[in-house]
């Protein structure tokens, strides 16, 4: 390679990194402000751990699963709830999450998002192994 060879291949490689440096800096300032929240969905069935966040989320027992099945014309739409342990920065507690419904801490939001399998059918009992539960943690 010749000097003027290396002097242009010299030149780009800085132009990469001074624009990739750019780059990478103008992604840091877009979110300085509270519209860019950190946030996380994870899943986990009943006594699997889940950790997302620094948070941790055990669902323990499903204590209710009053959902309307998909062939069934229902008055409600019943919900879904299932106790699990919560630890996070705060300490560890044993909680009650509700479907589409929200836990604040001093740092996060977690949201019990949906569940799977996302229908029933009358008269169907679904195993408590095809239970997943999805969050959401947000920080605050």
């Amino acid at each position: 390679m010749n000097n003027k060879t290396s002097l242009v291949a010299g030149a780009a490689a800085l132009l990469i990194i001074l624009g990739g440096a750019t780059w990478v800096g103008m992604q840091g300032d877009a979110c300085k402000d509270s519209s860019c929240e950190k946030k996380v969905e994870f899943s986990a069935s009943i006594d699997e751990e889940a950790r997302a966040l620094g948070v941790r989320i055990v669902p323990r027992k499903l204590l209710e699963d009053s959902r309307c099945p998909m062939d069934v014309q229902c008055i409600q739409a019943g919900t879904v709830r299932v106790e699990a342990d919560l630890e996070s920065g705060l300490g560890k507690s044993v909680v009650v999450f509700k479907l589409g419904e929200s836990i604040t801490t001093e740092a996060e939001t977690i949201t019990f998002l949906r569940v799977e399998p996302g229908e029933k059918r009358a008269g169907v009992e679904v195993p408590m192994v095809q239970y997943r539960f999805m969050f959401e943690v947000k920080k605050r």
